[in-house]
């Protein structure tokens, strides 16, 4: 496996428009577009699912993911 996506959400009625993804993938494979090509298949999913909101984690130093993140119009909340 070269890389993965997660999400995590509930299924209560007044939580399950929302959840949190993470994305890995391993660093010889970076720069490739995997983890856009990941980010993107998720986004759709959610998009089908009826998620309305979609939490990250991502360090602030990571700059590279941030980056993609924006790219997907993520925007930062808090520090």
């Amino acid at each position: 496996m070269i890389g993965c996506v997660s999400f995590n959400g509930n299924t209560a009625r007044k939580m399950k428009h929302y959840g949190t993804i993470g994305i890995s993938v391993l660093k010889e494979y970076w720069g490739k577009g995997i983890a856009t090509s990941l980010l993107e298949k998720l986004v759709c999913w959610a998009k089908e699912k009826g998620i309305k909101k979609i939490n990250l984690d991502v360090f602030e130093n990571n700059k590279r993911v941030i980056k993609l993140y924006e790219k997907f119009g993520f925007k930062l909340e808090g520090v």
